[in-house]
């Protein structure tokens, strides 16, 4: 690793300068530069690790189900590096990699656990082998990038084929489901499912809903209700405090803990697992609460139609206080219109570049919109001077473009890069 002593100082350097220019951002930057001067670099760290590597992947859920896993097997004594800012493709991998390594680019832990897009787990994994995959979903609200389901079942199974040792999937995915057929039986599998009705999985946007039965080992859902799960475990029925409401954060537990038993082995300690995760605050965005300015305001981030639809189905439908900012990252808003927006009744602020589709998106779903406001800056300062609601709290559901200008103009943008 000696030989990449020269890349990591220019990746270093770079990313200094990119922090002096851009506070909070630019953090993918020094990754292009290394994987360009040194394509072999993230393959052969990622391969480096004692105990292996660890990929989450899939269309949802990856960055909180990357967190709790992560948490649980630290707890239990392991060493762990993981991408904690979310940076989940080939240069932000890099950036990470770079952020926690020595100046040869080795990294002092014994497992790496790493949320990768879809797509580069399927690049990444032909050249560093996951030991443990975990295969979390496919929805359809994935076309606006892959055009077409099937393309990510096919990913999903480039990973499942060069997974060495265990795959743990969604049993409750028909295209995942099909993404292992063949290679699950040749390999160590645990299955997580739900014993969800019917018309909660299919609030989960996946693109084929299973019905199959299996008799492999797992970990199942049995029910989410607010912040609180009941998953069966080898039998065994644990409650599970969920970081925010919604069904969706219980299938991230479900993943959580059959990844974290697959990876532990004997050492896997069940009631110390549903204590760790019953503590984790949320991911960045993924239902927290910030105070700002003496205010408290739940972040809410939305990155596809199925986010949008179950966290605006977890909200109250009489949220006093509440703004939604689409920014630039969603190109065509009649991506997001399969949502239907009738549960909320007001929408205090339509804001970010797609202020107006956003107000037009509310109206017709029978919301009343208090104002439009493009400028993402003036709507942010605007929703700070609304009054504070009466019972709840402000509530600011965003796209990843206008949560990463929320966070850095209210200066908390440091919080999730290069952490």
């Amino acid at each position: 690793m000696l030989r990449y002593a020269p890349v990591v100082a220019i990746g270093r350097l770079v990313r200094w300068v990119a922090r002096k220019r851009k506070p909070g951002g630019g953090a993918a930057i020094p990754g292009v530069v290394v994987n360009k001067l040194a394509p072999g670099f993230l393959g052969n760290t990622l391969n480096s690790f004692p105990q292996g590597l660890v990929v989450v992947t899939g269309t949802a859920g990856k960055s909180t189900t990357t967190r709790m896993l992560a948490a649980v097997v630290s707890a239990h004594g392991r060493r762990v590096f993981t991408n904690p800012s979310t940076a989940n493709i080939a240069q932000g991998l890099t950036s990470a990699i770079l952020a926690q390594s020595s100046f040869t680019g080795h990294i002092d832990s014994d497992i790496a656990i790493l949320e990768m897009d879809e797509g580069h787990a399927a690049k990444l994994s032909a050249e560093a082998a996951p030991r443990v995959s975990i295969l979390l979903n496919v929805c359809v609200d994935q076309v606006d990038r892959f055009f077409d389901p099937q393309l990510v079942t096919a990913m999903l199974s480039r990973v499942a084929q060069n997974t060495s040792e265990t795959i743990v999937y969604n049993g409750d995915d028909a295209s995942v489901v099909d993404a292992v057929a063949g290679v699950a039986a040749q390999k160590n599998s645990f299955v997580m499912g739900s014993h969800l009705r019917a018309q909660d999985i299919d609030k989960m946007g996946y693109a084929r809903v299973s019905t199959a039965a299996t008799s492999m080992p797992t970990v199942t859902l049995q029910s989410a209700e607010k912040k609180l799960a009941s998953l069966e475990v080898d039998g065994h029925e644990v409650s599970v405090s969920l970081p925010s409401a919604g069904i969706h954060y219980g299938v991230d537990a479900a993943a959580a803990l059959a990844a974290s038993r697959s990876i532990l082995g004997s050492d896997f300690d069940v009631a110390l697992a549903v204590s760790v995760i019953s503590a984790l605050d949320p991911v960045f965005g993924r239902g927290e609460t910030i105070t700002v300015r003496g205010q408290e305001i739940d972040f809410v981030l939305i990155q596809n139609p199925t986010s949008y639809r179950l966290n605006l189905n977890s909200m109250a439908p009489n949220a006093e206080c509440v703004m939604i900012a689409v920014g630039s990252d969603v190109r065509d808003y009649s991506y997001l219109w399969p949502v239907h927006m009738d549960h909320l009744e007001k929408v205090a602020i339509a804001a970010g570049p797609k202020a107006k589709e956003v107000a037009i998106h509310a109206l017709y779903g029978g919301c009343v919109v208090g104002l439009v406001e493009p400028d993402l800056n003036l709507a942010l300062e605007k929703f700070l001077a609304l009054p504070t609601p009466l019972d709840g709290r402000k509530t600011l559901v965003f796209s990843a473009d206008s949560m990463r200008r929320t966070r850095r103009y209210f200066g908390l943008a440091e919080q999730e890069a290069w952490s």
